[in-house]
């Protein structure tokens, strides 16, 4: 929940205030239109900075020198010192769908949190991130988690491949910077007009984006991995419809005996209440269905 105007400096601590302004002020050099919101934040105080620099970072599409990239790190390294732990997959509360080799989990909270080997971000053909400040896509909440690094490795990644991340490619396998996950896989999933239902080109799409994100980090000997619900919200993939192919994708990967090896936990992180019901549903038909792992 936000912070109200009076608990604001309670909210923010003071070595991360006064590391946004530092980035700032390094950034202003080369913008100058930051100079007037700088001043509007000192007044105000408390989040303002950490929120105008978190946009800024957000909408930016230039390069940024390793200077000011080193003081974004700061302000990054500052927050760490007050936030909690990372979670640790096993210490999770959820529907454990499987429990060995594999454990297979349904879990709704905040990925950015997730200590595991890699996070699946839902991303857009262009592969950069999201663009808009106001936008709550898993895409942007990744990018804004991890820091602008991760935009600059993206673009370096979209230079050297041959296309757009269209559906059904291959992921960008990304390092995830300040999230505690190790790595980050960016796929593009299809996408729905709204009130249509899904082509069977569609549900093959959304099918690959699993399949493809087990097979890179199975390829890259990452052994944990963390989904996002791939195609649904913005991208207007039918949320029920989603939740079978997505399991069933994973299901089906998981039977051959060399995936099912690579693999300790598989997470399908559903973001609302009424996602988690339909995993509730539809898991335990797919997968046989464990209280704990093992």
């Amino acid at each position: 929940m936000p912070c109200s105007a009076e608990s604001q400096r309670s909210c923010c601590p003071r070595n991360v205030q006064e590391a946004c302004v530092r980035a700032l002020e390094l950034l202003a050099t080369d913008i100058p239109a930051l100079e007037e919101p700088i001043r509007r934040c000192r007044e105000q105080g408390g989040e303002a900075s950490r929120r105008l620099l978190g946009d800024f970072l957000i909408q930016f599409s230039g390069s940024l020198s390793e200077g000011q990239l080193q003081a974004i790190d700061e302000v990054y390294a500052a927050e760490a010192l007050s936030r909690p732990p990372p979670l640790s997959l096993d210490a999770l509360e959820g529907l454990w769908l499987a429990a060995a080799p594999c454990k297979i989990l349904v879990w709704r909270g905040d990925i950015t949190q997730l200590a595991a080997d890699v996070v699946v971000n839902a991303a857009n053909e262009e592969g950069l991130g999201c663009f808009q400040p106001t936008h709550r896509c898993i895409d942007n909440v990744l990018h804004r988690g991890a820091g602008p690094r991760l935009r600059r490795e993206c673009r370096n990644c979209m230079e050297r491949r041959p296309g757009k991340l269209m559906p059904g490619t291959m992921p960008l396998l990304t390092k995830a910077y300040h999230l505690p996950a190790k790595a980050m896989l960016h796929v593009t999933g299809p996408q729905i007009s709204p009130g249509s239902r899904p082509s069977s080109l569609s549900h093959e799409q959304l099918r690959l984006a699993y399949a493809n994100c087990l097979d890179a980090a199975r390829d890259a000997g990452l052994r944990s991995v963390a989904f996002c619900c791939i195609s649904t919200g913005l991208f207007g993939y039918p949320a029920r419809e989603a939740a079978e192919c997505a399991l069933t994708a994973v299901h089906r990967w998981l039977q051959v005996p060399e995936n099912l090896a690579s693999m300790s936990t598989i997470v399908f992180d559903v973001f609302t209440e009424h996602d988690e019901q339909i995993y509730h549903d539809l898991g335990p038909q797919i997968f046989h269905s464990s209280s704990r792992p093992i």
